[in-house]
């Protein structure tokens, strides 16, 4: 069963890597007369698609069962011990809280630079569902714990 799965992953590491590269490879022959953004696109998502497809391919076809078994298990357990949980919810509450700093600011820089309306107004509109959204949130979880 675990052999059949294992033998699924590296085809399918295979076939999108291949597919990666070839795209990569496409986006530098295509014509100089061509759009830069099409070919920067599809080198784009060789690379993009290349990376974790060789990264899946190396591990799977380079690790035994048991191994891969050992890994999967000491990763179970970290990813469910509390301190991690505890750093993990820090970490993102705090990333959290500058990307909507980022937004602020963002919204700020474009009304100065004399932006469209409607791209103000949908940002505008952002800040104010994060702001609604966090009071909802909020008050569910204070009152269920």
């Amino acid at each position: 069963m675990k052999n059949s799965r294992r033998k699924k992953i590296i085809l399918i590491s295979s076939i999108s890597l291949l597919f990666g590269i070839a795209s990569f490879i496409l986006g530098f022959l295509l014509p100089e007369s061509s759009n830069y953004i099409l070919s920067g696109i599809f080198c784009g998502i060789g690379a993009g698609i290349s990376a974790p497809s060789l990264f899946y391919l190396m591990s799977n076809a380079l690790l035994s069962d048991s191994t891969i078994e050992k890994l999967s298990e000491k990763k179970q357990i970290e990813k469910n011990d509390e301190r991690n949980v505890k750093i993990r919810e820090k970490t993102s509450y705090i990333c959290y809280r500058i990307i909507f700093y980022c937004i602020i600011l963002a919204t700020i820089v474009l009304s100065f630079i004399k932006v469209d309306m409607i791209v103000r107004y949908i940002m505008i509109s952002l800040i104010i569902i994060h702001i609604i959204l966090e009071l909802i949130v909020g008050c569910y979880y204070s009152k269920r714990m």
